[in-house]
C-alpha cells in the first residue's frame, strides 16, 4: 500500500484528528434511532455532514492520492476476487442461519421507499461516503497511528461497532466481516473507489441474494 508504506510512520497523527469518530457516533445514533423522514434520505444526509465535519480535520481527504491509487499487481487482485466471492458466501450463509435480509435490510430498514429510489441513494451517496469516512479517513489514519495491521483492524471494529448500534449481535458480525474484507482491499491497493465499488456490487446481490 504506497500511502501507508512504513509501520510506523511519522509524523504519527495527534489524537483530536480522530475527533470525527465522536461525531460518527454521536450523529449515528441519532440518525439510526430517530428517523424524523425515509430512513435511507435521513442517513444519507448524515454521511454527508459526517464527510463535511471529516474535512475539516483533514482538508486531503479527497485527494485524488487519497481516492484513486491501486497499485495491486494482477494476481494479487485474483486474491481480491477470489476474497470477495468468499465474502458473498460467507454473508449467504449467515442469512440462512439467521433467516432473515442482514445486510440489505440494514439499509432497507424503516423505510417507505420501493422500487430502485433506495437503491441509487445507496450507490451514489451511502456508499461513496461510507467508504471515504471508514477507509480514506479512518483507516488510513490508525494505519499512521499505530501500523498497518493494528489499523486495518481497529476501523474494522469501529465499522461494526458502528452498524452494531442499530442492530445488535448479528448486524455487527455482519459488518466486521465486511469491514475486515473492504479493509483489507484498502489495506493492499489504498483505493477507496475500488472500496467502494466492491461495496456497491456486494450491496446489489444482497438485494438479489436477499442477505
Amino acid at each position: 500500500m504506497r500511502n501507508l508504506g512504513n509501520v510506523y510512520p511519522a509524523p504519527r497523527p495527534p489524537l483530536g484528528k480522530f475527533i470525527p469518530v465522536l461525531f460518527l457516533f454521536a450523529g449515528g445514533y441519532y440518525s439510526l434511532h430517530h428517523a424524523n423522514f425515509s430512513f435511507i434520505y435521513q442517513y444519507a444526509l448524515f454521511m454527508v455532514l459526517l464527510t463535511l465535519v471529516t474535512l475539516f480535520f483533514d482538508k486531503n481527504l479527497l485527494a485524488s492520492a487519497r481516492l484513486f491509487v491501486i497499485p495491486a499487481k494482477r494476481r494479487e487482485m485474483g486474491v481480491l476476487a477470489g476474497f470477495f466471492a468468499a465474502l458473498v458466501a460467507a454473508l449467504f450463509l449467515l442469512a440462512r442461519v439467521k433467516k432473515g435480509a442482514l445486510l440489505y435490510g440494514f439499509y432497507r430498514a424503516s423505510t417507505p421507499l420501493s422500487g430502485g429510489e433506495p437503491i441509487v441513494v445507496l450507490l451514489l451517496i451511502v456508499i461513496p461516503f461510507e467508504e471515504v469516512f471508514f477507509r480514506g479517513f479512518l483507516q488510513y489514519h490508525l494505519a499512521h497511528l499505530m501500523g498497518r495491521t493494528m489499523g486495518f483492524v481497529c476501523a474494522s471494529l469501529i465499522f461494526a461497532l458502528f452498524f452494531g448500534m442499530a442492530g445488535g449481535w448479528w448486524t455487527f458480525a455482519v459488518f466486521f466481516i465486511a469491514g475486515l474484507y473492504f479493509g483489507y482491499v484498502y489495506l493492499r491497493t489504498a483505493s477507496v473507489v475500488l472500496a467502494a465499488v466492491l461495496r456497491s456490487v456486494l450491496v446489489a446481490l444482497a438485494g438479489l441474494l436477499t442477505f
